[in-house]
């Protein structure tokens, strides 16, 4: 579905839409933007270290089910000064493990995998194109079951673990839409490192590098022309895009 929706966004008959916007698209000052989308994880090696020395390094095969089990999304908050910008921006990437070792029934890091990012962004001579990188860091919460002892999980807050670096390189289309609003298509290519607990014990934990391309589709917006409720809401509109997009399609 993500594939499809980013095919019928890069038509060349959506960047001539028929509404100017109320600014243009990279010209300065704040933007906000969301947006849905999937991953594919490639060539990575997962090591899993145990207490009692059954420890495991294996080429990993990932699913990042993008659609369900909390889908995938990803959110930006930009300042652009000059056609080029600082960006913080969050990504709610997944690992699903398809291929544990024995003893291990299943492992995810799949309430997250979240990558955080302060970004520099450049607007390319194209005017709809821009270009970023990102450094940033891995919040991991990872999720195991043991044949011999059980699952290992933390719910919630207390699960997530600062586990390691991130760096990003992208390339986004915008398209005008409508006043203050576009859309927006994007690929992205992540490098991280990630070393996170797999139980209580501080000598037990997986290191989980993930080299992974991710397709991104969806809307933006910019500052109202005027701070009353109507103009507040409709900038806002983008914080809900990855919640409704996941209830109409009807993703978990």
């Amino acid at each position: 579905m993500g594939v499809i929706l980013l095919a019928v966004l890069a038509t060349p008959a959506m960047s001539a839409s028929p509404f100017e916007p109320a600014n243009p698209l990279y010209s300065d000052g704040l933007r906000l933007s969301t947006g849905v989308g999937g991953s594919k994880s490639m060539g990575n090696v997962l090591s899993i270290h145990r207490h009692d020395g059954k420890d495991y390094v294996i080429e990993a095969q990932y699913d990042s089910k993008p659609y369900d089990d909390s889908s995938y999304w990803a959110g930006r908050l930009e300042w652009w000064e000059n056609r080029s910008a600082w960006e913080l921006e969050i990504i709610h990437h997944k690992l699903y493990l398809m291929n544990p070792p024995p003893d291990i029934l299943d492992f995810s890091i799949s309430d997250g995998y979240n990558l955080v990012y302060i970004n520099r962004a450049w607007a390319l001579p194209d005017y709809q194109l821009a270009a970023r990188v990102g450094v940033g860091v891995v919040v991991a919460h990872p999720d195991i079951t043991f044949s011999d002892r059980g699952r290992y999980i933390l719910k919630g807050l207390p699960g997530l673990r600062l586990a390691g670096p991130s760096v990003q390189v992208a390339l986004e289309q915008r398209y005008p839409l409508y006043e203050h609003w576009y859309l927006k298509s994007e690929l992205k290519l992540t490098a991280s490192y990630a070393k996170t607990a797999i139980s209580d014990r501080q000598d037990e934990y997986v290191v989980a590098p993930d080299i992974a391309i991710h397709w991104v589709v969806g809307i933006g917006s910019q500052p109202p022309k005027t701070w009353d409720i109507p103009g507040i809401a409709m900038a806002a509109l983008p914080a809900m895009f990855p919640y409704t997009t996941g209830q109409l399609l009807g993703w978990k």
